[in-house]
């Protein structure tokens, strides 16, 4: 019978990259950062000049994207 610490690699350091899924995993948090990340990539994805105007608000979990606007106009894009 093994013994806790008895793992291949049990007791050696591990990177935060390794570790932090893991951790979200366990917490139930891997989709909620997930979203977050596709928040946070919004001016990336649409570029400058529209997220000069625009924001990200809510991504649903069934992955709908609320976007708010500054204008009317930018409504009806």
């Amino acid at each position: 019978m093994r013994r806790r610490g008895d793992e291949p690699g049990a007791g050696q350091p591990r990177t935060i990259g390794e570790v932090l899924p893991e951790a979200l995993a366990a917490a139930g948090l891997t989709e909620a950062v997930a979203r977050a990340q596709a928040m946070a990539a919004w001016p990336t994805a649409v570029g400058a000049r529209i997220a000069a105007v625009t924001e990200p608000r809510i991504l649903t979990e069934d992955g709908t994207l609320v976007v708010g606007v500054r204008t009317h106009a930018w409504m009806t894009e």
